[in-house]
């Protein structure tokens, strides 16, 4: 059976139909080592659910993860910025309780492994949000251009990552 816009709009989310405009996060600050990076995310603002509660919506913990890949990314290559997009390869989650911490969400990726591939690295990490409440595994290429590969960056655990 097919349906109308009309017949199946009672059924679209506010929140995915645009609510998610109005989230606005920040990061408090970072942790960065060679193998993991640890942020401190702030709710600034936030749609405003049915049941007027704060949840992390999962548009906003991708959008995290992909901002603290990219810190790692930068940070692990020694780049003053970031150049370049970095490409997800996958992101799997599983959410094991709705986070409502409020006003401020601890996001981890650990374990990152990286090793170099054509045109850049490769990353590999575990992801944990608010104590485990999120907790998945995370791959993405950070490109890097040929300036900014050099013979002495490191790629910590490359040797064990599977890039495909």
């Amino acid at each position: 059976m097919q349906l109308s816009s009309s017949e199946v709009r009672p059924y679209l989310s506010p929140y995915l139909m645009g609510g998610w405009r109005q989230d606005e996060f920040e990061l408090d600050s970072a942790v960065v080592e060679e193998c993991s990076i640890r942020g401190q995310i702030r709710v600034k603002r936030f749609f405003e659910p049915g049941d007027g509660e704060f949840h992390l919506a999962l548009p906003a913990a991708f959008i995290w993860i992909a901002q603290l890949a990219i810190i790692h990314g930068c940070w692990v290559h020694r780049l003053p910025r970031k150049s370049s997009e970095i490409y997800i390869r996958d992101i799997q989650l599983k959410c094991r309780r709705p986070i409502r911490s409020m006003p401020v969400i601890e996001f981890a990726l650990t374990e990152i492994a990286c090793k170099p591939v054509q045109g850049g690295s490769f990353h590999s990490g575990r992801i944990a949000i608010d104590r485990d409440a999120f907790v998945g595994r995370g791959r993405f290429v950070f490109p890097l251009a040929a300036n900014e590969t050099g013979a002495s960056m490191s790629f910590p655990g490359g040797e064990a990552l599977n890039g495909d």
